[in-house]
């Protein structure tokens, strides 16, 4: 059962662990002030930016000995709204999630099993953080979460023309997010949570931006698993039923 709840964490969310270098010395004064500046701007701009989306997705998940290639089709509301079909190399039906009004379902078909429970339950927060939990939406998609940001300094990165930003957020107690930025593309290239101690909880990694403001492409890692997913016809959002139904004699697992 934990790899079918690693599967969630990151089906829900989404790409692997490269990129993870510590981020160098503080920007020196007059690049910081520029660096934080178009930062500001990128935040500013996302209220711009779809609250929906609909798309087909590919990819895989690994947890421990277990991997597992994954295609088919997702849907997410801010904040924290998505439903997900997955099917297996064969097309088949293998897993299928939602999650709405800070609850989550998931049927997994094969063994007729369900599993339900809210996403801050003790145990999901095993593998989701509380920020993750309540934002799923904008971690997937490579956006900020909303909220007024501080942030606390701006780091040189070992790659050219991209820096690091540390925030925190109004409301959010006891974590650190750590972006790598790019000001000349205006996006994100990965966001790091860390709890108080600076130690890193969850972590995501963006591709090229797809349709918007919408990254196309994300690999997300937390809790030993790791998860890619690629986005294929990216759509604004159609629709606001995120419930599931399954047979009736599928057994329900309640999740605490």
């Amino acid at each position: 059962m934990r790899f079918l709840f690693l599967a969630i964490a990151a089906a829900l969310l989404v790409s692997g662990c490269a990129g993870l270098e510590a981020p160098g010395p503080l920007l020196p004064a007059g690049e910081r002030e520029r660096v934080v500046a178009a930062f500001s701007r990128f935040a500013a701009d996302q209220g711009k930016c779809p609250a929906g989306i609909e798309a087909g997705f590919s990819g895989e998940i690994s947890a421990g000995n277990h991997r597992m290639p994954v295609s088919g089709e997702i849907r997410m509301r801010a904040p924290a709204d998505a439903s997900l079909t997955a099917v297996d190399p064969l097309g088949r039906p293998a897993l299928i999630a939602a999650a709405e009004n800070g609850r989550f379902t998931v049927v997994n078909v094969p063994e007729a099993v369900v599993y339900t429970g809210r996403l801050d339950g003790a145990r999901v927060k095993e593998i989701l953080p509380a920020p993750v939990g309540r934002e799923i939406f904008y971690f997937l998609a490579g956006m900020l979460p909303p909220g007024r940001l501080s942030v606390r300094g701006a780091y040189a990165s070992g790659r050219a023309g991209l820096f690091y930003i540390d925030f925190t957020l109004a409301g959010e107690e006891g974590f650190v997010h750590e972006i790598l930025f790019d000001p000349g593309r205006r996006r994100i290239v990965s966001h790091a949570l860390l709890d108080g101690d600076g130690d890193r909880l969850f972590f995501l990694e963006y591709g090229a931006a797809g349709a918007g403001c919408i990254a196309a492409e994300v690999r997300a890692s937390a809790a030993g698993a790791w998860f890619s997913l690629r986005l294929d016809g990216v759509s604004r959002l159609s629709g606001s039923d995120f419930s599931l139904s399954w047979p009736p004699m599928f057994r329900v697992v309640e999740v605490r």
